[in-house]
Formats: structure tokens, C-alpha cells, sequence
């Protein structure tokens, strides 16, 4: 069959898009042939045909901003939304059997827009939702509006295979794992999970489609491992991924050999939700990188845990580890306790030190108003980050608490004292979700952040506003379009 896989603004344009890369070699390994299009970054370009900011502004509008700022939305949308019928046409005119879009919350709009035009002038094609929004009720409105036939949620690539070997045969699709399409009676109905993959099914990524040059960051993505070990009450990946797995070791160190000699970069972005997961396998991929001398530098997201120790922290120096960016989140041992972040300071400080020692560079996330934070546990996280600022790089100070669906806090909101409305659900105060006795509110948040980042410049420590950069309020200037406070 013809597939078309697509990623439609707005995203981040950082790194090419990597579940669509795994999902696309699975079906050509199934003989299908696959076209895939970052739009995203086609239309970016378009945009920014010169002197694009190294960061990509729609990570920070996009991602963020976007979902939460309705004017600021509007307003990107009229931007974007110019592009749709060019886009729509140029996918049109392929003759797709099937169609597939990765759905972020923040690209909901243009797909949606696409996928009505493309509706009529190709209704026969079957549509397929997936990505990261698949399972939240962001990609239930696709199919509750005819814009989608089904709806994958989960890992994608042995989904899609088999959904998609299903239509090619004519067979019956409803007892496909793992996939949500409108019932009879105009309910939406979802199958039972698949089992998560195991390693061993892992497919390689395929980048061939993506100019990947043009991409902001100069390096090459990969995942090592699936899932995370922990079950923070605020993040949703334990749901998303349902289990931790890590890879074979000879597989990626492959993938890496592969990539590195390809297309010539040094550095490789490890985009695993924690690159320690498992602290044997990882210590087993250091020694392949090693013993075979691949030359490389890398980075990538790492849990603060003992097990990462001085010797082991050595090896991956040695393996060309670069920086390692870890969830702090708060520096109250009681607010970690509530976060279920199960670590302790000791073991943070200790972390810290040994990567001070064999010279691998450590940013830290933040998280500002978690539930049950008060003013004291606040101070506490500025004190920490005031001592260690030799030890840290880039501090991660975020947007603050939001309550995203499928997380501890959001399936079980009185455990945390958050307001309800009538209906029993997270209610809001000041247009954001707040506790019930107001002592933590969208306004109080704010004020936190900006006196978290006030501290970073007082103290002229490196962090991450995740706000415009200059160049950005040039563009949007020129644009007649607001500069957001």
C-alpha cells in the first residue's frame, strides 16, 4: 500500500522527528511504500528563510505556549494557516491508500484544518491518528468529527503493521490491539492494549526522508530504552510507554556506528526519558562505544540515582558523555516525597559532585508549584540552586505545575487537594487549575517562576527562560504580532 506519514506544525524543529522515523521503517520492512513529510519544518523554513533562531521559536510558542496562551494561539494559527491548502494539495495529488499524522496538542489546530480540506477532496483515504497526543482526548476529537478512521495509541510501529496489513486485506479491524475508532452507535470504542514491544522487535530508525541537516540541532536522535522506571505523580511517560524496556546493546551501538558515518555529526542526542534506567545496560553500551571507538559526544536526560556512581560517570566521560540534564524538580525532601520522585538530596549532591569531578556538565529541571509546595519548600529549591551553582549548567525553569492528562495528579486530584468543579472534575481559578483552599493558584505560580528566574540573573547562572528570543520579537514585530509578557 501507499502510506503517507506526516508532522504538521506547530513543533519543535530541533531534531527530526523520531517516532515517525521507527514507524516508517517498520512498514517499508513490511513492503509498503512510505513518503514521509515534516511540514513542520518545511513551513518554518518558509518562515524563516534566513537566520532561523538556533533554538527554533515554535519549541517555546508551540509546545508551551501555545496549548495554554488561547490569544497567542489564535495568532500563530493566522500565521500558519496560510499554508494549509498548498499543503493539503501537495498531499492530495499523491494518492494515498492511507494516511498517517502524529498529533502534538499544539499541531491539533493545522491538523485539523488540513484534514477537513483533505476530507473532501479524498474521502476514501483512510486516516490514522498516532503520536504523542494519541491517547489524551485530543485525537478522540478527530474521529468524533469524521477527520480520522482510527486513532493508534501507544508505540506505533507494530500497530500500524498490523492495522494496516488489516485494511489491505479487507479483514476485520476490531479486535486490533491498541487502537480507538467510532463504534456503530457513535461511541468511540478502544481496544485493549497491546503488549508493550520487546526489545527484540525494536526496528531501526529510517531518516532517509528528512533533510536533517536543516534541522536547529546538529546532531543525530536515537533511543536507547522505552518507558521510564519511575511514576512521577506530575509526568505522564510511565502511562504513555507502560513499562520500561532497554534495547540491544549491538543493535544501537549499530544504529549509532550507522548514523555517525552517514551524516557526519558528532554528537548524539539520546532521547530516552532517562538514559540510566537500567545502570547495566548502560554501562554495557558505554563499553561497546568504547571498545570500538566510536567517536562521539552525547547527552541526553538522566535520573538522579546511586547506582550512577563516580566510576560509572568516568566510563561515560571516557565514552564521549557530554552533558546529562536531571529532574530535580524541587530541593524539599518534602515535596519530592509527594511527587513520588524517590530520590534524596544526599544522593543528589553526591550525583552533582562526581559529575563536577570527571567534567560532565549538569542541567537541572525545576518543576515551580507541585501540589502541596509552600513558600518555605519554594526557598529551599532557590537555596539549593544558590550553593550548587558551580555544579549546574543550565537550570530548566519551566512554566510551572500543569496538571496534563494520564498523570498521578490527574487521575487522582483530591489525593492532592486540587479544586473540582461541579461535574467532580479539576475545576479552575484564574482560567488554571488551583488547590481547593487557594493556596496554590495560577497567580501565586507565576510570581514564583519569575522570582526563581530573577535569583538565576542575580546570581548570572545559565537557565532556560523558555520565553522569545530576541530575534523572535523581531520577527513577530514585523508580523504585527504581539510580543507575549
Amino acid at each position: 500500500m501507499k502510506i503517507g506519514l506526516f508532522l504538521f506544525p506547530i513543533w519543535s524543529v530541533k531534531l527530526p522527528p523520531l517516532g515517525v522515523a521507527y514507524v516508517a521503517s517498520a512498514l517499508r520492512e513490511q513492503g509498503h511504500t512510505v513518503v514521509v513529510r515534516d511540514y513542520n519544518l518545511e513551513i518554518y523554513k518558509k518562515l524563516y528563510p534566513e537566520n532561523a533562531p538556533e533554538d527554533g521559536h515554535w519549541y517555546e510558542l508551540g509546545n508551551k505556549h501555545i496549548e495554554y496562551s488561547g490569544e497567542l494561539g489564535k495568532k500563530l494559527i493566522n500565521l500558519v494557516g496560510p499554508f494549509v491548502p498548498e499543503v493539503v494539495k501537495e498531499i492530495a495529488k499523491e494518492n494515498f491508500d492511507i494516511i498517517g499524522v502524529s498529533l502534538f496538542t499544539s499541531s491539533m489546530k493545522f491538523t485539523e484544518l488540513a484534514l477537513r480540506v483533505y476530507r473532501a477532496i479524498n474521502p476514501d483515504t483512510k486516516i490514522i491518528i498516532g503520536g504523542p497526543s494519541s491517547t489524551r482526548a485530543d485525537a478522540d476529537f478527530f474521529l468524533r468529527h469524521g477527520l480520522a478512521d482510527y486513532v493508534v495509541y501507544g508505540e506505533g510501529e507494530k500497530i500500524m503493521c498490523e492495522l494496516v496489513g488489516k485494511i489491505q486485506r479487507g479483514e476485520d479491524f476490531r479486535d486490533t490491539p491498541s487502537i480507538k475508532y467510532l463504534g456503530e452507535d457513535g461511541e468511540i470504542v478502544i481496544t485493549k492494549r497491546k503488549s508493550p514491544m520487546t526489545p527484540e522487535e525494536f526496528s531501526l530508525p529510517d531518516f532517509s526522508d528528512y533533510n536533517i541537516r536543516d534541522y536547529t540541532y546538529k546532531a543525530i536522535p536515537i533511543m536507547m530504552s522505552r518507558g521510564c522506571v519511575a511514576a512521577c505523580a506530575f509526568c505522564n511517560e510511565t502511562h504513555y510507554w507502560h513499562r520500561y524496556r532497554m534495547g540491544i546493546v549491538e543493535n544501537i551501538g549499530r544504529e549509532l556506528n550507522n548514523a555517525l558515518k552517514k551524516y557526519d555529526y558528532d554528537f548524539v542526542f539520546i532521547c530516552d526519558s532517562l538514559v540510566n534506567g537500567n545502570h547495566d545496560l548502560l554501562e554495557h553500551l558505554v563499553d561497546f562505544v568504547l571498545e570500538n571507538k566510536l567517536q562521539m559526544n552525547w547527552g541526553g536526560n538522566a535520573r538522579f540515582d546511586a547506582k550512577l556512581n563516580l566510576e560509572l560517570l568516568t566510563k561515560m566521560k571516557e565514552a564521549g558523555c557530554y552533558v546529562l540534564t536531571f529532574g530535580l524538580e524541587s530541593a524539599s525532601e518534602k515535596v519530592l516525597k509527594m511527587m513520588g520522585k524517590r530520590i534524596t538530596l544526599d544522593v543528589v549532591k553526591q550525583v552533582l559532585d562526581d559529575c563536577e569531578k570527571v567534567g560532565i556538565k549538569a542541567n537541572v529541571n525545576i518543576l515551580v508549584g507541585f501540589p502541596g509546595e509552600e513558600e518555605e519548600d519554594f526557598q529551599t529549591t532557590m537555596n539549593f540552586l544558590r550553593e550548587h551553582k558551580r555544579q549546574l549548567y543550565v537550570v530548566n525553569t519551566g512554566f510551572g505545575m500543569e496538571i496534563n492528562e494520564n498523570t498521578g495528579v490527574y487521575r487522582q486530584p483530591t489525593k492532592y487537594n486540587i479544586l473540582l468543579d461541579e461535574d467532580g472534575k479539576i475545576g479552575k481559578y484564574q482560567g488554571a487549575w488551583a488547590t481547593a483552599d487557594l493556596s496554590n493558584t495560577i497567580e501565586i505560580r507565576k510570581d514564583r517562576i519569575k522570582r526563581l528566574r530573577d535569583m538565576l540573573v542575580e546570581e548570572r547562572m545559565t537557565f532556560r527562560e523558555e520565553k522569545l528570543h530576541a530575534e523572535e520579537y523581531g520577527f513577530l514585530a514585523k508580523n504585527n504580532l504581539e510580543v507575549p509578557s
